[in-house]
C-alpha cells in the first residue's frame, strides 16, 4: 500500500469514529421519548383528571333512620308513573317509619347517584290540619358543611329536595314507591316545585319549595 493510500484510508476512519461520537452524543441529549424519565407533575395531573370526584362523605350517625332504600327496577311489577324519565333517576321504595320521625331524630338519605348514604339530623317537624308531616333539617358532611334537607309525607305521596356538595337531589313517590332524580337533568321549562299531585299535600310542598 502506497502511503498517499495509507493516508486517505486513515483519514476516512478518523471521519467514521467523528460520526459515530456526534451521533451518540444527539442520543444523550436528546433522548427518545420512550427513554424519558415520567415526569411526576405531568403523570399526578393526568391521574387527578382521570378520577371522578370523591362522593361526599357525611358524619356516620348511631342509629340513624333510612328515609327509603334503593330498587331494582325489574323487581317490581309496575313502575310508579311521573311526567317524564330524568336522566340518571334512581328507582326507591320509600320507609315506613319516616312517617313518625321526631326533632332530633338522626335519618340518613341513600343517594345511589352518589354511591353515598348521606346523613342528618331533624330539627323541625310540622304537621298541618290534614295529617301531612314536613321534616326540615341539614345533611352533615365530614368536611364541616351543612346542607338542608326537607320531606313531607302525606297518606299518598312522599317528597323530598335534598342539597349536598355534589348537587340538589329531590323525591317524588307515590304509594311508596318513587323516583329520586337529580334536579340538574330535570327539564328546567317544567317548575318541579309543584308535583302532579291534588289536594293539601301539594299546597303544603309549594310553600315549602
Amino acid at each position: 500500500m502506497s502511503r498517499k493510500t495509507a493516508e486517505r484510508t486513515l483519514a476516512w476512519a478518523l471521519a467514521g469514529v467523528a460520526v459515530a461520537v456526534g451521533a451518540l452524543l444527539m442520543f444523550l441529549r436528546n433522548p427518545s421519548p420512550e427513554a424519558s424519565p415520567p415526569d411526576a407533575e405531568t403523570d399526578r395531573g393526568a391521574i387527578a383528571a382521570a378520577t371522578p370526584p370523591p362522593a361526599p362523605e357525611a358524619l356516620q350517625l348511631q342509629g340513624a333512620e333510612p328515609a327509603w332504600e334503593t330498587v331494582d327496577p325489574g323487581s317490581v311489577a309496575r313502575l310508579p308513573a311521573y311526567k317524564e324519565i330524568v336522566p340518571g333517576r334512581s328507582l326507591v321504595r320509600v320507609a315506613k317509619s319516616i312517617e313518625h320521625w321526631e326533632g332530633g331524630d338522626e335519618v340518613a338519605f341513600e343517594i345511589e347517584q352518589l354511591g353515598a348514604t348521606l346523613e342528618g339530623v331533624v330539627s323541625r317537624v310540622e304537621v298541618d290540619g290534614w295529617g301531612n308531616r314536613t321534616y326540615e333539617g341539614l345533611i352533615r358532611e365530614r368536611d364541616g358543611r351543612n346542607f338542608r334537607f326537607v320531606v313531607t309525607v302525606g297518606a299518598r305521596n312522599t317528597f323530598a329536595y335534598l342539597r349536598t356538595s355534589r348537587g340538589t337531589f329531590e323525591l317524588v313517590a307515590s304509594g311508596g314507591l318513587g323516583w329520586l332524580m337529580p334536579t340538574a337533568g330535570m327539564d328546567q321549562h317544567v317548575d318541579y316545585s309543584r308535583p302532579d299531585v291534588i289536594g293539601p299535600e301539594a299546597d303544603r310542598y309549594r310553600r315549602l319549595h
